[in-house]
């Protein structure tokens, strides 16, 4: 009976070790070959149904995200019911029910994938494969913006294929992706843990060197996308990561930006002469007082106002998947400017599938940086683990924020990496959070 019992626990342990090789590997695939790469993660994913066993709190999330998909069903078939005229529109009630599979399959994926993330040295793995991956977007990046590559690019006998978009009308670098924002909401995402890689290595000279380049290069690319939700990423990571002491650096960047609003300061003519030789004009016009104009020209929080006054109408279960252009364009049409998405990640769920399933959400999410935070705060002081977690911590950070005012999270890497980053959140959030724990931190501390 033992035995048997050690040679089941034997092949529960080796079908681990494969699936999280097989989780690595599709990280490392999924910047560049994102269908292959989401069929490995999915494939470990599966796999963790043979050897996965849930703590309590672990089951609580499971819970609260097997109801959240099933008011998400109920909303659907409520939608399939009562169409009302929606079809007159030209919409197909098909759409709510494609709509689920941008949610409910990465519900299981953030559940299955906290087997590979429970120790802050399988994170770092992680880390290590995706930033290793995204390197291809980087490559891609800069050959199109200063070689003018043009795509498609074929391996495997087409298997591969990389698309790039000649950039056209002042847009920045894309690379793999689609627009500029969604590589800047990549590029990021993934710049945190590049520095929580380069401060636990800066006493080896060679990883050191590279982190370096690394960081140098991801910098450089997020500046070329002109994308200011990225910029605004490096800016938040930089403190949560550093500390207080990043505070000068912080001042630095601010005032640096600062300077670029002419309609604050008028920049010297050697200062911006200098500027354009170093910066493409896209990024500088994005920050002076030109391109900040044109940002109150989206007209973001009549946006959400609007969007607002429409679930009002409809609380319960929305509207259903992909409607809401439509019904913005009946109620607040606008010859100039149309709206595809509600450029707020939790709006467009409730728009969706109503105001219940928004806010369970948000509380589940919300809830997982709490206990994360409380968890990094009383660690026991061993600095690289310390360092590292914040720079997870503050990756997620960035792409949830970056969800808050634009909806990349579509791009089929972005939702992935994005559950991801929650489920080794949830992990740092649990493993050194118990009261026992916290007393024992605060004994050793004094």
């Amino acid at each position: 009976m033992i035995n048997t019992f050690k040679k089941i626990k034997n092949k529960e342990i080796k079908l681990q070790e494969i699936s999280e090789k097989i989780f690595l590997l599709g990280l490392f695939l999924l910047p560049s070959t994102m269908s292959l790469g989401i069929l490995l993660i999915l494939i470990s994913s599966i796999a963790t149904l043979f050897f996965r066993k849930d703590k309590q709190n672990e089951k609580n999330y499971s819970i609260l995200l097997i109801c959240i998909s099933f008011l998400m069903v109920a909303s659907c078939i409520f939608q399939t019911l009562n169409l009302s005229n929606q079809e007159l529109y030209g919409w197909q009630i098909s759409l709510t029910w494609l709509g689920l599979l941008n949610w409910i399959p990465f519900f299981f994926l953030f559940w299955s994938t906290q087997s590979f993330l429970k120790t802050n040295s399988q994170r770092i793995n992680a880390a290590k494969f995706v930033i290793s991956g995204s390197i291809p977007i980087l490559v891609t990046g800069f050959g199109q913006y200063f070689l003018n590559w043009q795509g498609p690019f074929k391996f495997l006998y087409g298997t591969i294929i990389w698309y790039l978009k000649p950039i056209e009308n002042h847009l920045g670098l894309s690379g793999l992706f689609s627009n500029q924002n969604y590589t800047g909401t990549w590029l990021s995402t993934i710049w945190p843990l590049i520095l929580g890689l380069l401060i636990i290595n800066l006493e080896k000279f060679y990883k050191k060197s590279i982190l370096i380049f690394m960081i140098g290069s991801f910098t450089f690319a997020i500046i070329l996308t002109t994308s200011r939700n990225a910029i605004l990423g490096i800016i938040i990571s930089i403190p949560i990561v550093l500390g207080l002491k990043s505070l000068f650096l912080i001042s630095t960047i601010l005032l640096f930006l600062f300077l670029l609003n002419s309609s604050f300061l008028p920049i010297p003519t050697f200062l911006s002469e200098n500027l354009t030789r170093f910066l493409p004009e896209q990024f500088i016009d994005k920050f002076n007082k030109f391109g900040f104009s044109n940002l109150l020209e989206y007209r973001r929080i009549n946006l959400w106002n609007n969007t607002l006054n429409l679930l009002l109408k409809k609380p319960i279960f929305g509207y259903g998947a992909a409607f809401f252009p439509i019904i913005y364009a009946i109620k607040f049409s606008d010859p100039l400017y149309t709206e595809q998405h509600t450029h707020n990640i939790f709006l467009e769920i409730a728009s969706s599938y109503g105001l219940l399933v928004s806010i369970l959400l948000i509380y589940l999410i919300l809830s997982i940086f709490k206990k994360a935070y409380k968890s990094i705060k009383h660690r026991i002081p061993n600095k690289k683990e310390l360092i590292f977690s914040k720079s997870w911590f503050a990756s997620s950070i960035i792409i949830l924020l970056s969800q808050m005012n634009d909806i990349t999270y579509y791009d089929g890497r972005i939702s992935v990496i994005l559950w991801i980053l929650i489920a080794g959140l949830n992990n740092i959030g649990s493993e050194n959070n118990s009261d026992e724990f916290i007393n024992n931190s605060i004994k050793h501390k004094y």
